[in-house]
């Protein structure tokens, strides 16, 4: 055996192993951009606004308020808008933005009209993954936020102040997980059963006292409250700004009426069928108020089915006597919302309906966009709302009723 040979070897197999290990790199795909995508870094603005329509095609006599976007459409792809009211004309959004691993919220308040933002704020975080269980309110003359987590027991005050940002959380441990509640400017109200209400003013951050809402000895089948939150009196009595209107089933007999705090106004003999023929689980009544008309609307199972019926009763406030402006009309869809003595919902096709005081449907037109829409009730106004195809984009209109 050459033992040079052997030595020479060793020599050989490195340089084989170096030239496989560089023809290999060699060949390997260049990264592209596109293979390797980058989450831009945190630029601190998550939602941007814009001034013109980008989705429209045609209004049917809505007014365009505003449009909004991503800033950040990689790092926070996710945008919706969360809650609408409306104050003198204008309409006031809170809109959500959330990022890729849907860890972290961001939001914005914005008051907006006819395409313009006159007023917004966005600091500090929302809380993540509650905001389908959460209540708003805007104290509007102060244009500032409270929002109620009744996750995490908290009520939230969020706003500009002389220029400076605040963003207050309290503890908030009134609130038990059975209680169904409405949260409304200075006031929490907890329903603690079908006819006992509990305020609680967070504004002064104090419970009041419990009180019956109608003069009925047990709880109606269905009952509706229309509160008054324009009275100025301190410390803004609820039980004595509220309004009721129910439906209700006894023994003796089965009636609606409307009542002011503990007073019954009036009411109205429907029939003497027993009480069990109607369900409670099915029953609904709605309150308003128009001026000074009280509309009461109820939606009442037909006596022994689950099959639904629709009346519309109203009382001039002052006259002392209720009429029916309809009654038990067959509800063919599911009415989500009652103003100014009217039901509106959208049906199975993406329509507009709305039941008018002569008991007739209506189909009402809404935007045409290049994209779907979805509407929303305020207090004065109709809001829909389109989102473009990517979700990046959501552009919002308005109509008054």
């Amino acid at each position: 055996m050459n033992f040079a040979t052997m030595r020479i070897q060793p020599f050989f197999l490195s340089i084989l192993l170096l030239l496989t290990v560089f023809i290999n790199l060699s060949c390997e795909k260049e990264k592209t951009p596109e293979d390797q995508p980058e989450i831009p870094a945190d630029s601190g603005k998550y939602i941007v606004t814009y001034n013109q329509s980008q989705l429209i095609t045609s209004l049917n006599g809505y007014r365009f308020e505003a449009a909004f976007g991503t800033a950040e459409p990689l790092g926070y792809p996710y945008l919706w808008l969360q809650f609408a009211d409306d104050y003198n004309d204008s309409i006031r959004l809170v809109l959500l933005n959330q990022n890729l691993a849907k860890t972290i919220t961001k939001y914005m308040a914005a008051n907006c009209y006819n395409g313009s933002i006159s007023r917004k704020f966005e600091h500090g975080t929302f809380p993540n993954d509650v905001s389908n269980s959460m209540s708003f309110a805007f104290d509007h003359p102060g244009f500032l936020l409270f929002w109620y987590d009744k996750v995490n027991s908290t009520i939230t005050q969020t706003g500009t102040v002389f220029g400076i940002n605040a963003q207050i959380p309290q503890i908030f441990t009134g609130m038990q997980q059975q209680y169904t509640y409405r949260f409304l400017n200075r006031f929490l109200i907890r329903y603690i059963s079908g006819i006992s209400l509990w305020p609680f003013n967070y504004g002064n951050w104090n419970d009041e006292a419990q009180f019956v809402a109608t003069s009925e000895l047990s709880a109606p089948k269905a009952i509706g409250h229309y509160y008054d939150e324009t009275w100025s009196t301190f410390p803004y009595d609820v039980s004595h700004n509220m309004y009721s209107g129910f439906f209700q089933s006894t023994n003796e007999a089965t009636y609606a009426g409307i009542a002011k705090g503990t007073v019954n106004l009036d009411t109205i003999w429907l029939n003497n069928h027993p009480p069990d023929w109607y369900n409670a689980q099915y029953c609904q009544a709605f309150m308003d108020k128009a001026g000074d008309t009280l509309y009461l609307g109820t939606l009442i199972n037909v006596p022994n089915s689950i099959q639904m019926v629709a009346s519309l009763y109203r009382l001039i406030e002052g006259s002392g006597q209720m009429e029916a402006l309809y009654s038990d009309i067959p509800l063919t869809f599911s009415a989500s919302f009652f103003r100014k003595g009217c039901y509106y919902s959208t049906n199975g096709n993406g329509k507009l309906v709305k039941i008018n005081h002569s008991g007739q449907e209506e189909i009402l037109p809404l935007p045409q966009t290049s994209t779907s829409v979805n509407v929303r009730f305020t207090r004065n106004r109709i809001v829909a709302v389109s989102t473009s195809n990517d979700g990046k984009r959501l552009e919002v209109f308005s109509k008054p009723y």
